[in-house]
C-alpha cells in the first residue's frame, strides 16, 4: 500500500552530522551554533528515569536470564557476573538494544518511502517489522515528517521525530519502541514498559513541529514493538502540552547552567523561555 507523501522541507539552517549525532544551527547574526537535541537535555539534567543498579544487582546475584544470555552467546542458565562483568554485559546489551531499533528505523523508513531496504539483519528486527507492517501501517493516510531534524528557534534545541503523519484520521507524532517481551515468575507476559520520559520526548518534538511549521499536533503515539506483537500508547493534546511544560523545565536547568559559563545563545534563549514559567 503507498501512503500520500507530503514532506514538508527541511530546515535549511540546521545541519545535523550523522556520524557523532551533532545537531548545528546557522545562526544569521551568531554563526554556527551547536545545539543540545532532546535526548541529550534529559540525560544532562538526569531527566531519563532510568536506574541501572537494580538490573547490576540482578546480574550479580542471580546471572543473565535466558533471553540475556543468548545475546550475549553464552550457555544458559549461567551463574551470577563479576562487578566488571556486570558493567561490560550491561554496555553490550544497551548497544544491541539501540541496533535493534536503529535497524527498525531503517526498515520502516524504506516502506513508508514505497523503498527497497535490501539490508541484512536479524530475525528479531524482522519479526517486528512483521508486526509493524500488521498493526500499524495500513492506518497511515499521509505522511508529513519521516526521520527529519528539527529545531525550536526560540528554546533552542532539536530533535528528529521518527514520524509525523495522519493515522486512523488524526495528525499524529509518532516515535517506534523496540521491546523483548517479558514473563512474570509464574509466566505470564508482562505488558510493555512505558517509561516517563517518552511524554517529555513527544511534548518536546510537539512542540519543535509547532515552532518549525505551525502544525499543531493531535495526539502523540509510542508505537511498541516486540517480535511477538504490538501496542499502540497515545498521549492526547493535554498529555503532549504538560510533556513540553515538563521537558522545558529541565530545558531552562540546562540553558541556566550555560548561561553562568557564559554562552550567549544559552542566556538568550532562557530569557525567551521565561515567560513560560512566569505567574502572570
Amino acid at each position: 500500500m503507498a501512503v500520500n507523501l507530503q514532506l514538508l522541507p527541511p530546515i535549511q539552517e540546521l545541519l545535523f552530522s550523522e556520524s557523532d549525532h551533532r545537531y548545528t544551527f546557522n545562526h544569521p547574526q551568531l554563526g554556527p551554533l551547536p545545539l543540545y537535541s532532546c535526548s541529550q537535555v534529559m540525560e544532562a539534567t538526569e531527566a531519563k528515569a532510568m536506574n541501572w543498579s537494580h538490573w547490576r544487582k540482578r546480574l550479580m546475584t542471580k546471572g543473565l536470564t535466558e533471553p540475556e544470555a543468548e545475546a550475549a552467546g553464552r550457555l544458559w542458565p549461567a551463574g551470577p557476573l563479576s562487578l566488571e562483568q556486570a558493567n561490560c554485559f550491561m554496555e553490550l546489551w544497551r548497544n544491541h538494544r539501540a541496533a535493534v531499533g536503529t535497524k527498525l528505523h531503517e526498515l520502516v523508513q524504506c516502506q513508508l518511502m514505497g523503498k527497497s531496504s535490501g539490508c541484512q539483519t536479524w530475525s528479531e528486527v524482522i519479526e517486528i517489522e512483521s508486526q509493524w507492517l500488521l498493526s500499524f501501517f495500513p492506518r497511515v493516510t499521509t505522511v508529513y515528517l519521516i526521520e527529519q531534524p528539527l529545531v525550536h528557534r526560540s528554546c533552542f534545541f532539536s530533535g528528529t521525530p521518527d514520524l509525523l503523519a495522519v493515522i486512523d484520521g488524526v495528525l499524529t507524532l509518532v516515535d517506534w519502541k523496540t521491546q523483548m517481551l517479558k514473563y512474570s515468575p509464574s509466566g505470564a507476559p508482562l505488558a510493555p514498559k512505558v517509561r516517563p520520559e517518552w511524554q517529555m520526548q513527544q511534548g518536546a518534538y510537539a512542540a519543535m513541529i509547532e515552532s518549525c511549521y505551525g502544525m499543531k499536533v493531535e495526539r502523540g503515539l509510542n508505537w511498541i514493538g516486540w517480535a511477538e506483537g504490538s501496542k499502540d500508547h497515545f498521549w492526547n493534546a493535554a498529555d503532549l502540552e504538560q510533556g513540553w511544560f515538563k521537558f522545558a523545565g529541565f530545558l531552562m536547568e540546562l540553558h541556566a547552567r550555560e548561561a553562568r559559563l557564559g554562552s550567549i545563545p544559552h542566556s538568550i534563549a532562557m530569557q525567551a523561555m521565561l515567560p513560560m514559567f512566569s505567574d502572570g
